[in-house]
């Protein structure tokens, strides 16, 4: 917690930007900005409209006494970014293979207005830094620290429930693994964690994607592990309805309109939604439910602070390493009830056999008794 802090924190002290703002006009093309207007930018946040934005960065009076300074756009949804001064196109950069984020390096800066056309992938949002490069590789190796231990969590997580699940077939933990691969594979999304590996533009796909199966896999693991079908078939409504996200998933690729993604993040969430209040409903039924409202509830509240707000840009939300801490919680959680669930279950099994072979041998004992009559 006192990382995700400290590197907010670093960033927020370490910025050199004074002014920030957007203009009116989204046009490609560099000369149309003498006639746009600008105005100030009061969030990131901006929504689901993807394409080319311009913006206009004023640095302070100090940047001048700095020979190199760096632009970051910590969003991994950036496709490509130019940068210009009042003049010319001063150079222009696209994501690729081993950075996590697109930054322009600026040597010899004498000037303090810039103007940047970004093209949004994805979501809008539009997380700008500008610093000097020694504070900007102290925060990319205070980022890359944060990463490599929050994703040796998930991995050990990952890994203990997977042995779980070999060792006593339970197919709950294979859901849960499931669901677990499938949030932080939309987690990389935004945190650009595979372009270290991959090529960014084969991504992207794949990130979408991961966004249904967050659904799908978060509902089969939320029926098995709460025993819906001994309580009511009225659980698969929520099974039934993944189909209707699908379809705008679909159409997102078909159309390369984010606004379809947006709509079908929301009815992931209230699909996700609907097994929480299942599990509310099952509390005084299973005892082991109390552990999944908690351990789901982290995520699921933290993801509707974190997507909504990214999606639409109806207010800045919740952060992702804030997303981050709720899901580190779940995980935590929902692994120790998995196991709870699993201990109290096999406890059971054995009872019942207990019960089972005192009742066979009752009846033996009767039936030789009957016999011998």
């Amino acid at each position: 917690l006192l990382l995700f802090l400290s590197s907010t924190l670093i960033a927020q002290h370490s910025n050199l930007i004074e002014e920030i703002s957007i203009a009116d006009n989204r046009s490609d093309d560099f000369l149309t900005l003498k006639s746009a207007k600008f105005l100030p930018l009061n969030k990131t946040k901006l929504g689901s409209n993807n394409g080319v934005y311009w913006f206009k960065i004023k640095l302070k009076e100090e940047a001048l006494n700095i020979p190199e300074v760096v632009f970051n756009f910590s969003e991994p949804s950036i496709n490509s970014v130019g940068i210009f001064n009042a003049t010319t196109k001063i150079t222009e950069r696209f994501r690729s293979i081993g950075e996590t984020n697109i930054h322009m390096l600026v040597t010899k800066n004498s000037e303090l207005t810039y103007y940047f056309r970004v093209h949004f992938k994805r979501q809008v949002n539009a997380a700008i830094n500008a610093s000097s490069y020694t504070v900007y590789q102290e925060q990319k190796n205070q980022k890359a620290l944060l990463m490599g231990l929050y994703y040796g969590i998930v991995f050990m997580v990952f890994m203990i429930n997977l042995f779980f699940f070999f060792s006593s077939k339970d197919i709950t933990f294979l859901y849960y693994c499931l669901f677990l691969g499938a949030i932080n594979l939309s987690f990389t999304g935004f945190d650009g964690m595979l372009y270290l590996l991959f090529d960014p533009e084969k991504l992207d796909t794949l990130f979408i994607i991961s966004h249904f199966l967050i659904q799908l896999f978060g509902a089969l693991f939320a029926a098995s592990f709460l025993n819906l079908h001994t309580f009511s078939t009225k659980y698969k409504i929520g099974l039934y309805s993944l189909i209707v996200p699908f379809v705008f998933y679909t159409v997102y690729f078909a159309t390369d309109n984010f606004l379809y993604v947006a709509i079908a993040d929301v009815l992931v969430m209230i699909i996700l939604a609907f097994f929480w209040v299942l599990g509310v409903i099952t509390i005084k039924k299973n005892r082991f439910s109390s552990f999944f409202v908690i351990g789901y509830s982290m995520i699921l509240f933290a993801g509707f602070l974190f997507v909504i707000p990214m999606n639409f840009g109806l207010f800045e939300g919740a952060t992702f390493n804030q997303l981050k801490l709720g899901a580190i919680f779940e995980m935590i959680v929902l692994t120790y009830a998995i196991a709870y669930r699993a201990k109290k279950t096999q406890e059971e099994n054995t009872n019942i056999q207990i019960e089972l072979k005192q009742y066979i041998l009752q009846a033996t004992v009767l039936e030789l008794s009957l016999i011998h009559i």
